[in-house]
């Protein structure tokens, strides 16, 4: 069993907060607290020291002492509500806050790009390889299986798809499509 500890830093002058922990053997909260100082932490931290703002201005307090599963889970509870800018956090567990400049870089860095017609097709591949389980179709037919859509909602799909080319079709396709949805209403209106 891994034992952590959860801290907090606070700055001082406007009461934000950082939340972390620490599990490494032999590390303290005070060793990890001079890690941000120097730069290997909170980037927002890093900022203020930068920016010229004294040591003495951020506080460090030790929360809990704990089993790593619950402490990193805690940690993560505590950090969400203290994202930046709220917060010293830049992250908490799988929320990450990307400033404008780090959206700008992601932006920069993508701009461009073309995916191939081979990563496309390979794309397609693993979608159409996803098995779909009888009991997933069963849950997905009973979800939809009396489903009454509103005018309004039934105006807002023939909108949304009028002008739109449909998939081409052969007139045999078209005669066998015809006769099965023939059949089908014929079947609905004797059971009415």
């Amino acid at each position: 069993m891994t034992i952590a500890q959860l801290y907090k830093i606070t700055y001082l002058p406007d009461n934000i907060v950082y939340y972390g922990s620490v599990w490494s053997d032999g590390k303290t909260i005070f060793d990890r607290f001079e890690e941000h100082l120097s730069g290997k932490g909170s980037i927002y931290i890093a900022q203020f020291i930068n920016a010229g703002v004294p040591q003495s201005d951020f506080r460090i307090d030790l929360l809990m002492i704990g089993e790593l599963e619950y402490v990193l889970e805690m940690e993560a509870k505590i950090a969400r509500d203290n994202l930046w800018p709220r917060g010293l956090n830049g992250n908490a567990g799988s929320h990450i806050v990307h400033t404008d400049e780090v959206r700008s870089k992601m932006s920069h860095a993508r701009r461009g790009r073309r995916i191939t017609s081979e990563h496309k097709a390979a794309i397609s591949r693993a979608n159409k390889s996803r098995p779909t389980s009888d009991e997933k179709r069963r849950k997905i037919s009973q979800a939809h299986t009396g489903r009454v859509m509103t005018e309004a909602h039934r105006r807002n799909l023939s909108l949304a798809l009028s002008g739109k080319p449909g998939k081409p079709r052969s007139e045999a396709t078209r005669a066998k499509m015809s006769a099965s949805h023939k059949a089908r209403f014929a079947a609905l209106r004797k059971n009415k």
